[in-house]
């Protein structure tokens, strides 16, 4: 494998669609977990979403 050095606008580009897709799934994931009185959904993981998109 040759030593090439990965552009940073690639390495950007990755992080931000990981987060985009991370997030995505912590809002899909709160909305399918059963929660409590008052359907709230993921009560846990829904606070992550400010920190994932920080």
């Amino acid at each position: 494998m040759a030593d090439e050095r990965v552009p940073l606008r690639w390495v950007v580009l990755f992080l931000l669609l990981a987060l985009g897709v991370g997030a995505a799934a912590v809002i899909a994931l709160g909305g399918l977990l059963p929660g409590g009185e008052g359907g709230e959904g993921g009560g846990v993981l829904l606070p992550l979403v400010p920190l994932l998109l920080h």
